[in-house]
């Protein structure tokens, strides 16, 4: 209860001195109406008797004007005062107490709005704007006025890839979206508009505003949906007037919302919960009239050359969320004005159209509900229907691989040569198409079934085959392989080498690397294996390098011994800034533990080419050697490599690493080996992932006693052999001091009975070096205190007179610490 509290000067200002607050505040202590804490806080005992108070105060007696309070509060305590007032008038509603603090909201304006700071204006603004609209809307659009003009290109702009964060930037548009519900909400709109013409620097706020904050909320039905209405034909009007990127994309946004079915919003609860609440449509004249306002609009996108796309993207989108049974019936609507709007629009030749149809189409027959000629006419587009043949959705994904086999060899028997190249082009152009049921798997293996089905007939398989490449083989990841082997049994190994040779595409050398990589074994010979040198040599510094698998190497070494280490040195060289293409490539060898050892000495005294290619493949996926079988093979060669190791996960910043070196515990050499981890640490220096490193070597780890058992007997002879060592002990307890309980404790008292110096004690950290808690910080200090008690008490006698009395300060400091907690919590209570 300082002085200088706002309390206290609110009361010095009534004419109530110091003294006479104190002698009222324990008053009020004695007839429990309060709670002071330690006296330095004071709060009511009661919610509803200090509610009741205050109306008393404020409305009933009128003794303190609100005014005068909201004028005091802002803007430090703005938050508190609104939530107070806001109880009130919850609590003791009617129009003589509302009125009453409507114009006491006004009379603070007007003093604010003469001497108040810009910052406390936009505060009051930001609270009072219902209060005082005229005044705030003028603020606002003063305020855009000063805004620099800034304009973001919304049709590059990647809204998707944000359209979960729900937080607008624009403290001045958060302020419109509270007009909703209110008289001025036009204005707000118009409002909006007018920020979006002069500066679109977070493209995001008006996704969020015109989409979320000012679409279906779950009070929408209680206002028969008038104000979504009223909000869509402005959108719309303000589109075909302006024609800008930023009035279709916002249109467009606003379209795709209002064609849901389901809606969702979170409430916030006096009690600091938040409600989850779903919702959905009435089946209601209102809601029809909004549909069919959206599908004429979305006729009007689709007819603008321009801006026909975002049309496309809301229709393919079309979402059937139903919540109800009524829904059924809002759907067979849209199903009507779709035909109504856009039967002259949709054009079947043209793919993207086809889309649209059977998008529309696969929902009804989802739902049983009967399509019109009109969505099916998509069937007569021959590419189209081929496409879908080889994509699973709805329809197909109960369908067994050798029947959709099936119906793709007989849609490639019946369609012309000329029609089943175009498919090369469209799939060329997918993603422009935004379809939601295809992704890169069933693209990739059906048209590795369109290969295999063209293997029967030799003639038009290379026929396509040549299209396919002369378009870039999209989607080749699956298929290229079927594809090699049947050009390999039509024609040869060496004739397929020079056909892939005469061709200019982008996957070529992936295309020839899989012919190497099958390579018979008669035509393996040095002529050969320096085509795969070269091949590997001519990548360097592209973003993609394509590599033989180490059994292929393996396999070719066999036959040229040396080449294995050649090939991976050039590996090491080549792939420098793709380490991933080295992981995938060792990865092989892990997992036969029977060939590591021979693979290993294949490297003989160019072990340090292994090496390397080991640090490289670490770095491209951490987990290769998840047994780290391979690592101790070359470690029993050359113990040096385990410091590289150790000077690796050290600089590297994932934490993963650390479980790498675990399988040292389970070798008979352990005690060697950890030390040698250990103080290789040491030597390299402080660094702020050691202790991460450290704590996963030395932490026991449930179920798992034998390492347990290791781990102790390692801490202790650690700490036995270099007790005196101040560096070695330092590092260690650095990593020990966040360990867990018994295993800090036992550590620290073994180290003070061989090593009994005070100096030596205050130089190793007794306390975790990081910690988290939620909620009250209070049981993690007491658990420090009791530790700090329990090690007190077990240095007995007066060699450890100084540890104690150490001990003794630290624990006194953190009592202090758990009062100045309390007292926070008190005042945030």
């Amino acid at each position: 209860m300082s002085v200088n509290t706002m309390p206290i000067q609110i009361a010095s200002e009534l004419g109530i001195t110091l003294d006479k607050f104190i002698e009222i505040c324990y008053q009020l202590q004695n007839k429990e109406v309060v709670n002071i804490y330690q006296n330095l806080a004071i709060k009511f005992e009661e919610q509803n008797l200090c509610d009741y108070l205050l109306y008393y105060v404020f409305f009933k007696t009128k003794w303190i004007a609100p005014s005068f309070i909201i004028q005091k509060a802002f803007p430090q305590f703005r938050h508190k005062v609104v939530y107070a007032f806001n109880t009130l008038i919850q609590l003791f509603k009617n129009e003589e107490n509302l009125g009453y603090l409507n114009a006491e909201i006004k009379k603070a304006w007007m003093n604010i709005k003469e001497s108040g700071s810009h910052e406390t204006i936009f505060q009051f603004v930001e609270t009072f704007h219902a209060v005082i609209p005229d005044e705030a809307l003028l603020f606002i659009k003063q305020e855009i006025d000063k805004l620099p003009e800034f304009h973001a290109n919304f049709c590059e702009y990647d809204f998707d890839k944000k359209s979960n964060y729900h937080t607008i930037r624009s403290r001045l548009l958060k302020i419109l979206t509270g007009y909703k519900y209110s008289d001025h909400f036009e204005d707000a709109l118009e409002l909006a508009f007018y920020y979006l013409e002069h500066n679109t620097e977070y493209p995001m706020d008006f996704y969020f505003l015109f989409r979320n904050e000012l679409g279906f909320d779950h009070d929408s039905i209680k206002h028969r949906y008038t104000q979504e209405r009223i909000m869509l034909k402005k959108l719309v009007d303000y589109y075909m007037i302006k024609r800008t990127p930023e009035a279709a994309k916002i249109l467009s946004f606003c379209l795709s919302y209002s064609l849901k079915f389901s809606f969702s919003s979170y409430n916030g609860n006096r009690n600091n919960t938040v409600t989850y609440i779903r919702f959905g449509l009435d089946n209601c004249d209102e809601v029809s009239k909004i549909r069919e306002l959206c599908f004429d609009a979305l006729a009007k996108l689709l007819r603008d050359e321009i801006y026909k796309e975002f049309a496309f993207n809301v229709l393919v989108k079309y979402l059937d969320d139903f919540v109800n049974e009524s829904d059924i019936e809002i759907f067979k609507r849209d199903i009507q004005l779709l035909e109504k709007y856009f039967s002259e629009l949709l054009d079947v030749s043209n793919f993207e159209d086809c889309v649209i149809l059977r998008h529309f189409d696969s929902i009804c027959k989802q739902r049983q509900i009967q399509s019109s000629d009109f969505l099916t006419s998509y069937t007569n587009n021959p590419v189209f229907m081929l496409y879908a043949a080889i994509i699973y959705d709805w329809e197909f994904w109960k369908t067994e691989e050798n029947e959709r086999f099936k119906k793709i060899s007989e849609l490639c028997r019946r369609t012309p040569d000329d029609q089943l190249a175009a498919l090369w082009s469209v799939l060329n152009n997918i993603n422009s198409y935004k379809i939601e049921s295809s992704n890169t798997w069933d693209l990739e293996t059906g048209i590795d079934l369109i290969f295999r089905a063209l293997s029967q007939s030799p003639q038009r398989f290379w026929i396509i085959l040549s299209s396919y490449i002369d378009n870039g083989t999209p989607y080749d990841n699956h298929c290229y392989t079927t594809i090699i082997r049947t050009m390999i049994s039509l024609v040869g190994y060496n004739e397929v080498i020079n056909f892939i040779n005469s061709k200019k595409f982008t996957n070529k050398r992936k295309w020839l690397a899989f012919i190497y990589e099958n390579t018979p074994d008669e035509n393996i010979d040095e002529r050969t294996t320096e085509f795969f040198k070269t091949m590997l040599i001519e990548q360097k510094g592209e973003s993609t390098i394509y590599t033989l698998s180490l059994a292929a190497v393996l396999r070719i070494e066999a036959f040229q011994p040396g080449f294995a280490v050649e090939y991976i040195s050039l590996m090491n060289d080549i792939c420098k800034e793709q380490p991933w293409v080295i992981s995938s490539c060792m990865a092989a060898i892990v997992r036969d533990k029977q060939q590591i050892s021979a693979f290993v000495d294949i490297f003989g005294s160019r072990l340090d080419v292994l090496k390397a290619a080991y640090i490289k493949a670490l770095q491209g996926r951490h987990f290769f050697d998840f047994k780290g079988d391979l690592m101790l093979c070359i470690i029993r060669k050359d113990r040096e490599f385990l410091s590289t190791i150790v000077k690796y996960l050290l600089t590297s910043n994932v934490h993963q690493y650390d479980s790498h070196l675990d399988v040292l515990w389970e070798q008979d050499d352990y005690d060697s080996l950890i030390t040698f981890v250990v103080e290789e640490m040491i030597k390299f220096g402080e660094h702020h992932l050691f202790n991460t490193l450290g704590e996963h070597l030395l932490t026991y780890e449930q179920g798992k006693k034998e390492k347990n058992t290791r781990k102790s007997e390692w801490i202790i002879n650690y700490i036995i052999k270099n007790c005196f060592n101040q560096d070695k002990m330092q590092f260690l307890f650095d990593i020990i001091c966040n360990l867990p309980n018994e295993q800090r404790i036992e550590s620290i008292l073994l180290f003070c009975k061989l090593n009994p110096s005070f100096d030596a004690f205050k130089k190793i950290r007794l306390l975790p070096s990081h910690m988290s808690w939620s909620g009250s910080e209070v049981p993690i200090l007491e658990d420090q205190i009791a530790f700090f008690d329990r090690l007190r008490d077990s240095l007995s006698g007066i060699t450890y007179i100084e540890h104690r009395a150490f001990l003794a300060e630290y624990i006194e400091y953190k009592r202090e610490r758990i009062e100045k907690v309390l007292l926070e919590e008190f005042l945030e209570g």
